[in-house]
Formats: C-alpha cells, structure tokens, sequence
C-alpha cells in the first residue's frame, strides 16, 4: 500500500559532478531551487537540505550522501526529493543500498524532476538506476576512443603544456603568444649547462613565466616540479606520448631532438638541485671533482687580519670529503681559488685561435660545407630513387591482389609488410642524412667560436659565461693534488693539434716564407675540417 507522499519527511539531495568552482557552478543552486519549489507546490515535508561536489561513479566518496543515509536508518527522513535519478546515485553499490533500504520499507518515496518512485516501484528503480549506471560506463568509452582517435591522429587530446594552447575554432593546438618566447628563454638557459633546476625556478618566475589563466585556475609561477616536469616533456620537441605510446605531433615544435636530449642528459647530477635559501657564487661549483674519489670540489674562504689592523680573504679549493666509502686523502689539501683559475687559462690557451685563424676556419667550413653538400644531395637521390621504386613495387603488388592475380593472403601480407619496412628504413637513412649533416656544421661553428672567444668570456665579469667555459671546455674537468686534470672534448683535440702545430712553425722557421702565413693556416684548417 502506497504511502500519502505528503506524510513523508522528505530529505532534498542535490549533487554536481565536478569540485571545481568553475564548473556547473550553477547546477547544485538550480537543483535545490527546484525541490524547494516543488515541496512548497505540493505541500511537502523538507527536513534537511543537503548538497556536494563529488563524482557518483564511485561508492563511499560522498559524506553527504552518508550523512542523508544516516538520516534515514535513525528514522530522521524517510523520503528523498532530488532533481534526476542519476544525482542520487551512478554506480550499482549506492544504487543497490537504496533499492535495499526501499525493499525494507525505510524509504517510502523518491522524487525526480520526470518521475516519482514509490514501495511498489522498486524494480523500476532497479532498472533505470541500472540504465543510469550503463551510460555513464558507455560515456566513458566513447570519450576514451575520442581521445585515443584524436592522440594518433597527432593532437593532444587535453591541455597542453606551458607554452601552448588550444585553438577552439580549428581545434588544434597553437603557440601561445604570451609564453611561447618565454618557455623557450627557459631552455635555453638550461642548455647553456651552467643552471640547476632549483636556479631555473627562480629565473622563470624572475622572467614572469606564468601557467595559463582559466577563469580562477592558473595563473601561478611554476613550481620545482613544475620546471623539471617541462624540461622532460617531450611534447616540446613534437613528439606526443599517451597512454604509454609515442606519436608523432602535428603541433609546433619548441626545440629540436637534438636539444631535447642534451637536456635529459643535463637534468641528471648536479642539474636537479632545488632552490637554496642561500647562494654562494663559486665559480667552479659543480664544474671541477676529484681525481681521487669522483665527488665535488668545494670552496672555504680565510680572512687574514694583519698587525695595521687590515684584513684580506683568501678562497681556497679542495675536495669536499663526502665520500663514506674512503677517507681521500685530497680533502686535506688546498690550493688557492686564483692559482686554479690561472691553470685554467692555461688550459684555454691550447685551443685559443686569433681572428685571422678564425676567418679562414670559417671559409674552410663554407667550402667543406659545400663539398658535402654535393656529396649529401647525391646521396639523398640515389635513396630516393630507391624509395620511389620500392613504393611502385608495392602498388603493383596491391594491384595484383585486387585482381585476384594473387590468392595467397598470407603471403601477401608478409611481402607488403617486408616492402612497406624497406620504404620506412630508406626514409630513416635519408633523415639521418639531412640531420647529420645540419649537425656537423653547427659542432664545427660552436667548436670554432669557442676556439675564438672562450678566453675572452672567461676573462669577462659574468660568472655564468665563465662556467658555460668551463662546461664547454672538458667532458671531465679534475683535481688531482694541486693540479688541474682536463679531458678536453673529442672537437677541440684537432683544434689544440692545429694550434700547436702552427706555434712549432713559428718557433723552428722564423725566416721561412710560409711562417704565419694564410697557406700555413688554410692547410692545417683544411685538414682539421676534412678529419
């Protein structure tokens, strides 16, 4: 028997998905208005108001859901009055508590917006809470094979990163022209190698690098995380990684492959450091070990007071002693902050090249350049023609399958496959070509420029130039003793040969014609560039 709804202590329950302020912000205010304008219609008896921002889809994350289930076990309500079925519940556990509490008389009557559930009508609201639950799995389902669909087709499916976003006309992905400049300056400070994550924190806020502003969301200097987060994205080099799967993207690339991977290989050691309340300017912090036990070079400053009552600081050098392993034996030995600098100038002075060297380093390169480049478009063709015959052959092996001159389907698709891999592989030879190529040139300008202007930097009153030297100068940078230890780079050994090589000229032939001459410099530059 039917219970006389007005007879009922009724509990009005609104919900909206999302807790974000932004979002359906009108929708639990709408909800309420509605159930109050009802009961007020119909004469009904409201004891509570209770409302939330939480998801449905999963049970015991609702408090007020609780709290009005609660309500109804003590005998407080017995009637629940909400706008659609599918606020009071989404998933089959919630769904099939109500039902149970329904079928043990404890809840008389539910009220919606389009239909009104009674005693008698328990399986009804079995079904359509069921139904409820369906769709949302099905919504679910279709939005993932959206996103997956749009994720091969080369877009990002959801926000992009700082530096982007989206276009709402054409639904692509664009520059953002606030912070694209800006995320690049970010890069390109880290590329120099002289700038730890924690000190890259403080130049992007420095520089006013913001995330993006929806509405209340964002707005807000990126964090440690934040920055370390950017620089391993390799959606910034165009590459696009969902669920797991890498795919190539359509939208701009900020910097190349090749930056990208410099960067992973500078975001290891010293490079990750959080930001320090206190920063001390020591010109070859992170930039020198030990010889003995491979940990940092650490400074300690003296201060020296004389008899007239002066006083002057001396910085001294020496191993830091953190190894637990040993106890090295360098830690106790000092050398002077200006001694180690001098032995660093004299390292420089190996690979220091004049103006002149420099000039006629540069028309080398052009001619060599051009030498290669002939080379490299011959090349390029000869593969090309090769690509173009693989791809005729693989139309006329599809053709030969559609007309049935080809039964064999196993076969088939063995040699489309075997000939598809073979256009691919010719595609990568040819890319590596053009890349290899653009790459050489661009180690032989840098290895040039430094030759020509790192001892000038060093000499400069910029700490960072001075340690962009110093990362530039050596894959391996050691203190042994007092001395310093470098392994130069694998680029600059032909230049320091070249050098030294020029010097002994000068010092056994000093009345030869050829001494200090351009066709000394021109040969032995040449035959650096063609090495």
């Amino acid at each position: 028997m039917k219970v006389d709804k007005k007879t009922v202590k009724y509990i009005i329950y609104a919900r909206k998905s999302t807790e974000s302020s932004d979002k359906q912000v009108q929708s639990i205010d709408d909800q309420i208005r509605l159930a109050k304008a009802r009961a007020k219609r119909e004469g009904l008896n409201v004891v509570a108001v209770l409302s939330e921002a939480k998801s449905g889809g999963k049970p015991g994350i609702r408090t007020e859901f609780n709290k009005m289930i609660e309500m109804i076990n003590d005998g407080k309500a017995n009637g629940i009055l909400s706008w659609k079925l599918d606020r009071i519940s989404r998933n089959p556990q919630d769904s099939g508590y109500v039902h149970q509490m329904i079928n043990d008389h404890k809840i008389h009557w539910i009220l919606t917006d389009g239909r009104d559930y009674s005693e008698d009508d328990d399986i009804i609201f079995d079904v359509e809470s069921s139904m409820d639950a369906r769709y949302r799995k099905d919504l679910m389902k279709n939005v993932r094979r959206g996103m997956q669909s749009k994720a091969e087709k080369g877009w990002r499916p959801c926000m992009p990163p700082v530096g982007y976003m989206n276009d709402r006309y054409e639904k692509i992905i664009v520059k953002d022209p606030e912070r694209w400049d800006l995320v690049r300056k970010v890069f390109d400070k880290f590329l120099l190698g002289t700038t730890n994550v924690g000190q890259l924190t403080q130049f992007a806020e420095e520089i006013g690098l913001r995330t993006f502003r929806h509405r209340k969301i964002g707005g807000q200097p990126l964090s440690y995380s934040g920055i370390r987060s950017m620089l391993q994205n390799k959606f910034y080099a165009g590459a696009l990684v969902y669920n797991g799967v890498e795919y190539k993207g359509n939208h701009p690339a900020l910097i190349s492959v090749e930056e990208y991977d410099r960067v992973q290989e500078l975001i290891g050691g010293t490079h990750n450091n959080r930001p320090q309340k206190e920063c001390y300017d020591f010109l070859f912090r992170g930039m020198v070990k030990c010889a003995t036990c491979g940990y940092a070079i650490v400074s300690e400053t003296k201060t020296r007071k004389y008899k007239n009552g002066k006083t002057q600081e001396f910085t001294y050098c020496h191993c830091s002693g953190k190894c637990k392993k040993m106890d090295c034996p360098q830690r106790k030995i000092y050398i002077n902050e200006k001694e180690l600098v001098k032995q660093v100038k004299d390292e420089l002075a190996k690979y220091t090249i004049d103006q002149e060297f420099f000039n006629l380093a540069i028309e080398a390169l052009a001619e060599e350049e051009e030498r290669r480049i002939g080379g490299q478009e011959e090349e390029i063709a000869r593969l090309q023609k090769q690509q173009l015959q693989k791809k005729n052959e693989l139309s006329g092996l599809r053709r030969m399958r559609y007309s049935g001159e080809i039964t064999d389907q196993e076969w088939f698709m063995t040699e489309q496959k075997d000939i598809e891999g073979q256009i691919e592989g010719l595609g990568n030879q040819i890319a590596q070509i053009e890349v290899a190529e653009k790459r050489w040139r661009e180690i032989a300008d840098e290895t040039f420029m430094f030759a020509r202007y790192a001892k000038e930097d060093f000499d400069s009153d910029s700490l960072e130039r001075k340690q962009y030297v110093l990362k530039a100068l050596g894959a391996e940078l050691k203190l042994s003793g007092r001395t310093l230890v470098c392994s130069p780079v694998k680029y600059l050994i032909p230049i320091q040969k070249a050098v030294s090589k020029t010097e002994e000229v000068k010092e056994t032939a000093r009345t030869c014609d050829l001494q200090g001459s351009n066709d000394l410099k021109r040969t032995i530059i040449s035959t650096w560039c063609t090495g």
